[in-house]
């Protein structure tokens, strides 16, 4: 997912809860839902990109690999818990 502005990284929540290896761009709207467990590349690095690609392609990928053993630890978000977040803020901010 090569993006230059996220709000909030939908595809990269929805990749990981189908268990797709994720290689997204190093924006910190993606890095919040995706955690540690995306490859986050320069959305310009061209060639980096072809190699996480080439990788992923791979029946033997480290990176699938690795990927996989971080999402046995990793449960996609819940929407009841992010509107409660959302609801404490808008409480805290318009009493």
């Amino acid at each position: 997912m090569p993006s230059f502005a996220e709000g909030y990284g939908m595809p990269v929540s929805e990749a990981m809860a189908l268990n797709v290896p994720v290689v997204c761009s190093d924006l910190p709207a993606l890095h919040e839902a995706g955690s540690s467990i995306p490859q986050y590349l320069d959305p310009l690095d061209g060639a980096a990109w072809l190699q996480a690609i080439d990788d992923l392609c791979s029946e033997r990928s480290s990176l699938a690999a690795i990927q996989a053993q971080a999402r046995l630890s990793w449960s996609p978000p819940a929407w009841d818990e992010h509107i409660a977040i959302l609801l404490n803020l808008i409480h805290r901010l318009h009493p």
